[in-house]
């Protein structure tokens, strides 16, 4: 009988630890995550809109600086990248739009 009661306190710590260890891990490597759209300028509530599309390219940062000239993309960006692709389409009314998309990425860590 005594076994058993040493045997549940020692679960009963064990899984006190494990707990404190993932709520810590959890806490610890929790970040923001940033979506990347191409798209048209649009006109009131965009989430209904951006339920349809995919974006381009998802980060761990809000500051990538992105500029574009015709149908040229130029992206740089200072974090980690979870996703990128570099062919996205999108409408510019009734105009598909294939731009070229460049990314200049440097790592943060």
């Amino acid at each position: 009988m005594p076994n058993s009661t040493v045997i549940k306190w020692l679960h009963r710590a064990l899984t006190a630890v494990l707990l404190l260890i993932v709520v810590g891990y959890a806490t610890i490597h929790y970040s923001d995550v940033y979506r990347y759209y191409l798209d048209t300028k649009q006109q009131g509530n965009p989430r209904e809109h951006l339920k349809k599309r995919t974006p381009f390219m998802v980060a761990d940062t809000g500051s990538a600086r992105i500029t574009g000239y015709g149908s040229h993309v130029n992206v740089t960006i200072t974090g980690r990248i979870y996703s990128f692709t570099n062919s996205d389409l999108f409408y510019a009314g009734n105009v598909a739009i294939l731009p070229v998309i460049d990314l200049n990425a440097t790592g943060a860590y």
